[in-house]
């Protein structure tokens, strides 16, 4: 298994200047190694994700963590900052209200058999195979 990608996630309170945003509505916005999705949830809180691509392949175990400063510098950078959510929206405007935030390799892998016993693995899921 090899981590490339790193996700941060984070909740934003909302910005009243948006009144668009409300319960329920996804925002999602895709460039050259990253991804950005935007839910709004309860309370008008939005809650975030950025997928961004890692300058290399680690091998599973060694992908680094990002200290609160590097998530800063990523999450700030000239060109996911100004990348727009909506037409009125950059990621400037959610991120400037961020209230919590983290990060997490994602790790990725094939295995050459999914299976094992009576149970399977589907996707991301495992699963009891009665016979």
């Amino acid at each position: 298994m090899t981590v490339e990608y790193v996700r941060i996630t984070g909740v934003s309170t909302q910005d009243l200047d948006y009144p668009a945003l409300t319960r329920g509505t996804m925002l999602t916005s895709n460039c050259a190694g990253q991804n950005i999705t935007c839910l709004v949830g309860n309370n008008a809180e939005i809650i975030w994700s950025i997928f961004l691509k890692f300058d290399c392949k680690y091998p599973y175990g060694s992908a680094p963590e990002l200290s609160k400063k590097e998530i800063r510098q990523r999450c700030e950078n000239t060109e996911l900052y100004d990348q727009a959510l909506s037409t009125d929206l950059n990621w400037r405007d959610v991120w400037d209200r961020q209230k919590s935030v983290s990060m997490m390799p994602m790790e990725e892998g094939l295995r050459e058999r999914g299976h094992w016993r009576g149970i399977v693995c589907i996707g991301g899921s495992m699963h009891k195979v009665l016979s």
